[in-house]
């Protein structure tokens, strides 16, 4: 019975190490955690191949990026279950917006138009000092190397956007008195929705189809995440940028007061 017993803790132990635990999982919902943990243990995604080499390296994340392309059930609930990391998201973020930008090298239209839109920054003077400034260090550079600049200044800009996407969402969310996942949880999500990024790519209609299949993938994480309906999750998405456009006109007027 002692061998038993001491034999049942071992297991227990592994799958503990294999599987997330609710605090990581970041879904307060036992009942939510235990389904999803049910299905990794079934679809093998949680463990590995062997018990020495667990599967947590770029084939996890690949299979993780597919199911999303995919729309499969359940897929934003499996990344946000704690099997990608914000590392895992934060690659996945970075290539989608790199991929794009290195396709303008071989693209002599649109990086034409690329700087072209930087020159007109520098032109009409109405962006931020700041921005200008840096639009004008940009033009005065070699194409080959400004391009390296751009394509940190489009990525870093995009996280930034990111950011405040999710924080506007949990805003929303906390407004309609919804619980919700934490805010790491709809990151990764949030990251892994942008893969279809380097659609934009292709020519004339690439631009149209990458913001609309990112606009589907967003929604669907909203409805599995905070476990909705498709209709709210699409009046959640639409609502953030209603509450983009008026948080920072109250942040403007309230500082303008103040001062």
């Amino acid at each position: 019975m002692a061998e038993d017993d001491e034999l049942h803790a071992s297991d227990s132990q592994q799958d503990r190490a294999k599987h997330p635990s609710m605090s990581e999982s970041g879904l307060s919902d036992p009942a939510e955690h235990d389904d999803v943990v049910g299905r990794l243990r079934l679809e093998g995604h949680a463990g590995g191949t062997t018990e020495s080499q667990p599967d947590t390296g770029f084939g996890l994340v690949w299979r993780l990026v597919l199911s999303v392309l995919k729309f499969e059930r359940g897929a934003f609930q499996r990344i946000g279950s704690g099997l990608a990391s914000t590392k895992h998201a934060i690659a996945v973020y970075g290539i989608a917006g790199a991929l794009p930008l290195l396709a303008s090298l071989f693209q002599p239209d649109q990086l034409a138009e690329m700087f072209a839109a930087i020159d007109s920054v520098v032109a009409d003077g109405v962006m931020p000092t700041v921005v200008t400034d840096f639009c004008r260090f940009l033009g005065d550079l070699d194409r080959s190397a400004a391009l390296p600049l751009i394509m940190i200044f489009s990525i870093a800009t995009g996280f930034g956007f990111l950011l405040f996407t999710i924080l506007i969402l949990k805003l929303l969310f906390w407004l309609s008195a919804r619980k919700v996942p934490t805010f790491r949880v709809w990151f990764v999500a949030f990251a892994f929705a942008s893969a279809p990024n380097p659609v934009s790519a292709v020519p004339m209609v690439g631009g149209v189809a990458a913001t609309v299949y990112i606009a589907l993938l967003e929604i669907a994480a909203i409805r599995e995440l905070a476990r909705v309906s498709i209709g709210k999750a699409v009046l959640y998405w639409l609502g953030k940028f209603l509450l983009m456009g008026i948080v920072p006109v109250v942040v403007v007027i309230g500082y303008a007061a103040a001062s």
